[in-house]
């Protein structure tokens, strides 16, 4: 009898090595050349100057978040969702080592759960490598949490 696909606990996720010092120097290096290849930090953001509060959730070394907070200093809040807590531990040290660690936040949380921020909180939710680590029937619980957490219109 086969094992139905919701009990299955293979590991999606491309990073095997969680702990690993030059595993995280790699994923910083791959973040900045997806974001050049995608245009820059926010290319589809009209007024990006605008956001208030940012989340980035599998946010691993905290490459993204901490591009987006050096190059738009107008946004007030920027936190950062991972279960790796050593790879938090490394973009915490980067946050601070750039400069934004007053405006960055790295904090230690499943994106498969439930999410600990209010309802609307955020204006913009970024989940950039999110297929690396989601199986299929996570995408729907997963999408309508993200969405529960954007401000309405965002």
């Amino acid at each position: 009898m086969s094992v139905p696909p919701e009990r299955e606990q293979p590991s999606t996720y491309f990073v095997q090595d969680r702990a690993n010092q030059s595993e995280f120097e790699r994923l910083q290096v791959q973040d900045q050349m997806v974001t050049s290849k995608m245009g820059g930090i926010l290319p589809e953001q009209p007024e990006p100057e605008k956001l208030r509060r940012v989340l980035d959730v599998g946010c691993g070394t905290g490459g993204w978040l901490l591009e987006t907070a050096r190059t738009y200093p107008t946004i007030e809040t920027l936190i950062g969702v991972d279960v790796s807590a050593k790879m938090l531990e490394f973009a915490r040290e980067q946050a601070q080592q750039q400069g934004v660690g007053t405006r960055v936040e790295f904090t230690q949380m499943d994106a498969l759960r439930m999410l600990e921020f209010p309802t609307g909180y955020f204006s913009l939710v970024n989940a950039r490598f999110s297929l690396s680590y989601l199986r299929t029937w996570d995408w729907p619980k997963f999408v309508s949490e993200l969405a529960r957490v954007t401000r309405a219109g965002a």
